[in-house]
């Protein structure tokens, strides 16, 4: 190492704190932990967001908030219809039949709704107006910095040009910053009018708006349990939470053998 300001200074003291990184277009990941341990095979898989048949919007956003709460919000997606309203929400999309499945450290938060229309976020470039659609929606706790989304919405009648099937993924990467804060990144991909630059920003734009609204949410309620004396306060837990409970019940067992010492 080489001091300009103190040419003679010896610097065999001074050093640089070194990380493993992978460079996986359009994300570059930084494993921050034991070297030793850094598996490029545990980056998950998003090869598909390179090819033509995908568009997406992409952003940032800075959040007054702790990292899991940002994965107990995208695990009960019941909060669309009330917190975003008709952008993302539908009458009956609150009300559904939740599954959860568990495999392994992924917890899968899913449900189908028949009959309903597109929300209003995708109607224009779906370009199927209220057409009555079957929506499947997924929500993956994947790993605690990495969350996986994806709907597909189903048009038996084939209202454009004979197209039945329209796909949306959205990839949140989540990196605590401190307890308190967190960076959040996200891309939000399409199967329909990949090219088109316009849907491109407008998903960009868009999707950074909805994510405020989610912001917000979390802040406040940061506060709440901040501002929270009383000794026998508890959370209450209903069925729309069972995917965000599991989660939480993963991630402490991974802190807990993090935390292991070895004899």
């Amino acid at each position: 190492m080489k001091i300009p300001s103190a040419p003679d200074k010896k610097t065999s003291g001074i050093k640089v704190q070194k990380y493993p990184v992978v460079d996986r277009a359009p994300m570059i990941w930084v494993w921050p932990g034991d070297p030793e341990k850094a598996d490029p095979a545990l980056i998950p898989d998003y090869d598909w967001v390179n090819t033509k048949e995908w568009g997406y919007g992409h952003g940032y956003y800075h959040l007054d908030g702790n990292y899991l709460a940002i994965h107990e919000n995208l695990m009960d997606i019941t909060h669309f219809s009330f917190l975003h309203g008709s952008a993302l929400g539908t009458p009956g999309h609150a009300e559904s039949k939740i599954d959860v499945t568990i495999e392994g450290s992924v917890v899968d938060n899913y449900r189908i709704n028949h009959g309903e229309h597109v929300p209003d976020l995708h109607r224009d470039y779906m370009g199927i107006g209220f057409a009555p659609v079957t929506r499947d929606s997924h929500s993956k706790f994947m790993t605690p910095g990495f969350h996986y989304a994806y709907s597909l919405y189903m048009d038996p009648a084939g209202t454009i040009d004979g197209r039945k099937d329209y796909r949306l993924r959205i990839l949140h990467f989540i990196s605590p910053e401190t307890q308190y804060t967190t960076n959040y990144w996200w891309m939000f991909a399409r199967d329909f009018k990949p090219e088109d630059k316009k849907a491109s920003q407008f998903y960009s734009d868009t999707t950074l708006d909805v994510f405020r609204e989610d912001g917000d949410a979390i802040e406040w309620m940061e506060q709440q349990w901040a501002n929270e004396d009383r000794p026998d306060f508890q959370e209450t837990h209903v069925p729309a939470d069972k995917g965000a409970v599991e989660m939480r019940r993963i991630i402490k067992r991974m802190a807990e053998e993090e935390n292991i010492q070895p004899k």
